[in-house]
């Protein structure tokens, strides 16, 4: 079976890696928000 690239993940599948690796390092689930809501914003106005 072939490795599933993250890009081709939803975003909902891959927030709980996310959120506990972020947690791992001290920060917080709002700051992960905040990175998130920065990166896809800057994506759009790149489309």
């Amino acid at each position: 079976m072939p490795r599933q690239s993250i890009f081709d993940m939803k975003l909902s599948k891959i927030y709980p890696l996310l959120l506990a690796k972020v947690e791992r390092k001290g920060r917080t689930s709002q700051e992960l928000d905040e990175v998130i809501t920065i990166r896809c914003s800057t994506l759009q106005v790149f489309t």
